[in-house]
């Protein structure tokens, strides 16, 4: 198999997806510190390893340590010194760095909304509820909950519990969460589970004015279409430094993009308005997104293409 290629473009580098390799779409990427990537291809379920841009991309194939489950993958999340890949029961497998197969989860690990692992390769997730505050845990590396904390939110409970989005990041003792429909930022000690809530002054956000109903019937389904319409929505978060997060932000009237970078603070340090794509991940100062090429002289539908720029934390960022 070809091995993926690395082109640099002005301030861009491209990593181009070997032909060999026929990728419906990348669906989630996560990338690790040395810049190893992991994509999941949901409609193919594959899972692809890529390491340095010289060697061929490796495929996560759980049935070599676990035949017979079903794999129907969501997203690979990085390690100290395995890949974690949360599917859609069975709830996750655990690889080596270099591919190997290590086995499952534990079978009481269910997936959560958000999670970060910590260098020890212990797992911080937090679980949304329906109703009531949601819970954050912390798990052993195989999924097993070594204790938990009631962790909002205060409003919208069921909203939040629907909607994708928001993001949660550790840094030092504590994790920094946020949800899907409020800006605010929550930073929860994880050993004694002190939370506290601290406000983003962003500007322009509109905020949910209703939570949305538990029950489905055809009228609540249509209330619940009219609302996407009339809110913001904290799509993704993720840690850029020890003291900076990168927070992406959508108007779910005008479909517009934004992101701003933010101290652990709560205090905004830069923006970048109107971006072109959503779906955009920041790790260790880069940005990565995902490009689909149009398709070839013979209407045959190339390889995504993944575009990582560099980004320096909390700096006043320009607009585009």
């Amino acid at each position: 198999m070809a091995s993926p290629s690395a082109a640099q473009t002005g301030g861009e580098q491209l990593i181009q997806l070997p032909d060999s390799l026929s990728v419906a779409e990348v669906s989630a990427l996560a990338v690790a510190e040395n810049g190893d990537l992991v994509f999941v291809d949901r409609p193919s379920r594959a899972v692809w390893l890529l390491r340095d841009p010289a060697r061929d991309p490796i495929l996560l194939d759980p049935s070599r340590c676990a035949p017979g489950f079903s794999v129907r993958p969501m997203r690979g999340v990085f390690g100290p010194d395995y890949i974690l890949l949360l599917n859609n029961g069975p709830w996750g497998y655990r690889f080596g760095r270099d591919g190997s197969c290590l086995g499952p989860m534990d079978p009481t690990f269910v997936p959560p909304r958000v999670e970060a692992v910590q260098a020890d390769g212990s797992i911080v997730g937090w679980y949304p509820r329906p109703e009531g505050a949601g819970t954050l845990r912390v798990l052993d590396s195989i999924g097993r909950t070594m204790r938990e904390f009631s962790v909002g939110p205060e409003t919208f409970p069921n909203a939040n519990y629907r909607f994708d989005g928001g993001g949660l990041a550790v840094i030092g003792p504590r994790a920094y969460l946020m949800l899907p429909t409020e800006p605010d930022l929550r930073s929860v000690d994880l050993t004694t589970g002190d939370v506290r809530v601290i406000k983003v002054d962003k500007s322009g956000y509109r905020p949910l004015e209703r939570d949305l109903s538990a029950r489905s019937s055809l009228s609540d389904i249509q209330a619940m279409g009219r609302s996407l319409t009339s809110f913001s929505r904290t799509v993704s978060m993720h840690a850029i430094s020890s003291e900076f997060l990168a927070v992406q932000f959508v108007d779910l009237g005008s479909g517009g993009y934004e992101l701003v970078v933010i101290d652990i603070n709560g205090e905004i340090r830069g923006a970048v308005e109107e971006l072109p794509l959503p779906r955009v991940l920041y790790a260790h100062g880069s940005s990565f997104q995902v490009i689909q090429p149009n398709a070839d002289s013979r209407g045959s539908m190339r390889n995504p293409v993944i575009v990582k720029r560099g980004m320096g934390s909390g700096r006043r960022a320009q607009k585009r």
